[in-house]
């Protein structure tokens, strides 16, 4: 039993550091759809593993900053399956207009997603949730990969 144990705190292990390197991210603001108030952003996942990733094991934390110091952040995740070699994108938010974003790696959430509640409504908090994939390369300005952050 304890042998049964051990492997599998191993292969947990084993698993989460295989994982560290395996999706790169990237965050852009999206002028198209900000305003004088809001910034959104775009946050991509690109899959540089040559095996599928769950994208709700992919957290962010997507960061605003002004002269040089962190004004606000937001954590997020991706949804759905990620292939070797494809995207997952997201949005999120930020009150007020900031044009020095950046992203780095989160530990994503284990169940449910953020600011929903079991058999209600989610109640949303101003940071959007849409995910989109692709096959495409985006032109993000900022990127750092997963476990090393900038």
């Amino acid at each position: 039993m304890k042998t049964l144990l051990l492997l599998a705190v191993t292969l947990v292990l084993v698993s989460s550091a295989a994982f560290a390197d395996d999706a790169i991210l990237s965050i852009e603001p999206d002028p198209y759809v900000s305003s004088d108030h809001v910034t959104i952003c775009r946050v991509v996942a690109r899959n540089v593993s040559r095996r599928t990733l769950d994208g709700r094991s992919i957290g962010f934390e997507a960061q605003a900053w002004e002269n040089g110091v962190q004004v606000m952040r937001e954590k997020g995740r991706f949804a759905g399956a990620v292939g070797p070699g494809e995207t997952a994108e997201t949005q999120i938010g930020f009150n007020g207009v900031f044009t020095d974003v950046r992203v780095v790696p989160a530990a994503a959430k284990g169940s449910g997603r953020t600011g929903a509640r079991r058999g209600g409504k989610s109640a949303k908090s101003g940071s959007g949730s849409r995910t989109k994939r692709s096959s495409s390369k985006s032109g993000a300005s900022k990127t750092s990969r997963r476990g090393g952050g900038k």
